[in-house]
């Protein structure tokens, strides 16, 4: 199986501007697909189906939006039973044309506050699929007798057309070896993003994965990177090992270095020292390394509109802490609050 990262479901680009509530289980889950749309754009390139078409491991999966009160002066969702839990759900088409649930994630907690249009990521562990299958999200309801009779509103959907979901909804019924009919939702988007790792970027107890083994990928290949509005870098990094593995990371100034110069790279980011962090990984996986600005870090990110940095990464095992089981330098451009000069 070739080591592969791709991306199933929404791109996001959609607003969060449909709501979505039940008194009991339901579980909805893309069957039509709009793709070739660039993130923050309009335009479509066609549709297709959204079933899996390699087997492999969700190493992610992203939602935007949040839970909603039923009504003003409701108590917060996150207050009721059940109210914010969701689930990553691997449904299984049968000939009858019911879907069997497969397997379903741990309970993950949408937010209730801040930004309608914020975009949550959930780590889910050792989810896997297998070609045909589809990628649902499940809401254990959140009903309460007194202010949310009719369920908890998720708006985590959006009015677009060319998209198409099921939808199914009964108390108890969202579980292992379960079957049900999905009910057909037309132009309505299920706002999920997954990120689904194959090969190298899979566990083995995937069909084909082979993280952590001698044909496994690079131990720290990153797969996402972002920059926070108080200058934080987070990455997302594939661990493959089978053992504990903790890891070290400073940012600091890069002039002059290239991505291809390790050694002067490395000593810009240890010299120039922008910003740190560490992390420590107990199992084969996507991982999140955050790395907080230091105060000089804090003052040039306010001063300048653009830096240009390297992060170098010191990963060791717990198998041989002795020695430096990897490192890794690259360079990249973190966006400052600085007004451009012209």
């Amino acid at each position: 199986m070739p080591t592969a990262v791709s991306d199933q479901g929404s791109n996001l680009a959609d607003p969060a501007n449909l709501a979505r509530q039940s008194p009991e289980d339901w579980a909805a889950w893309i069957i039509t697909e709009v793709f070739g749309i660039p993130r923050g754009t309009r335009q479509t390139a066609g549709s297709g189906s959204a079933a899996i078409t390699t087997p492999g491991q969700i190493l992610w999966f992203d939602v935007k939006g949040m839970a909603l009160p039923s009504h003003p002066g409701a108590p917060p969702p996150s207050t009721i039973n059940g109210g914010t839990a969701i689930h990553l759900v691997d449904l299984v088409p049968q000939p009858d044309g019911r879907v069997l649930v497969d397997h379903a994630s741990g309970a993950f907690h949408l937010p209730d506050t801040g930004d309608p249009q914020q975009i949550t990521r959930f780590f889910p562990e050792n989810f896997c699929v297998k070609p045909g299958d589809y990628v649902g999200f499940s809401s254990e309801g959140g009903f309460d007798p007194g202010s949310y009779q009719h369920g908890v509103p998720l708006q985590i959907f959006s009015q677009v057309s060319g998209w198409t979901l099921d939808y199914y909804s009964k108390h108890n019924d969202i579980m292992n070896g379960h079957r049900f009919f999905g009910a057909p939702q037309q132009n309505v988007e299920l706002l999920m993003h997954e990120k689904e790792g194959t090969g190298g970027f899979a566990t083995p107890l995937c069909p084909g994965g082979t993280a952590g083994t001698p044909q496994g990928a690079d131990p720290l290949t990153t797969l996402d990177q972002n920059v926070g509005n108080d200058g934080t870098l987070g990455f997302v990094f594939v661990v493959g090992t089978g053992d504990t593995v903790s890891g070290k990371a400073t940012v600091g100034g890069a002039h002059g270095a290239t991505v291809g110069s390790i050694g002067p790279a490395a000593v810009a980011a240890r010299g120039r020292v922008f910003g740190r962090g560490s992390v420590t990984a107990d199992r084969t996986g996507p991982v999140t390394l955050g790395i907080k600005p230091t105060r000089r870090g804090a003052r040039i990110f306010k001063r300048r509109s653009t830096i240009s940095v390297t992060v170098h990464l010191s990963f060791r095992s717990s198998a041989s802490l002795g020695s430096t089981a990897k490192t890794k330098d690259f360079r990249l451009k973190i966006h400052g609050k600085g007004k451009k000069k012209h």
